[in-house]
């Protein structure tokens, strides 16, 4: 391998390891977010290496499309991630409303049944009462 070849290979190797350490040290960034920036770092990198080869400036041309690229990988991770995040509370929160359905449907059974109850006993004293009149 050539100097060149692996002094890009070296800078994207770095590029991959730093944005895979963000990732993995609770940076804060969520699982399609890291690998959103590593995906688009390593898409970048390889754009910018063939763009800036055209123009006689690999080098520049991989580090500017790995930084770039990095950059809107990120984004559309963080995208997605927000995404499901929003999904699971909507789940969330039809499971609640199901489980508030639930409960309610219970507590109404429960007042039904105690109220049946009541009208048993009142029935039972006032034929209780009657017989001792008779």
């Amino acid at each position: 391998m050539n100097k060149h070849k692996r002094i890009t290979a070296a800078t994207i190797c770095a590029a991959a390891s730093l944005f895979t350490s963000c990732e993995s040290t609770g940076g804060g960034w969520s699982h399609n977010q890291g690998r959103g920036t590593l995906g688009g770092a390593v898409l970048g990198a390889t754009a910018g290496g063939i763009i800036g080869h055209q123009s006689g400036k690999q080098k520049e041309g991989i580090l500017i499309g790995t930084l770039l690229g990095g950059i809107t990988g990120n984004q559309i991770g963080k995208g997605k991630d927000n995404q499901l995040a929003r999904a699971r509370a909507a789940d969330v929160d039809r499971e609640m409303q199901l489980e508030r359905a639930r409960a309610a449907q219970l507590e109404l059974e429960l007042t039904r049944q105690r109220e049946l109850k009541s009208l048993r006993d009142r029935q039972e004293r006032a034929q209780h009462e009657l017989d001792n009149l008779r």
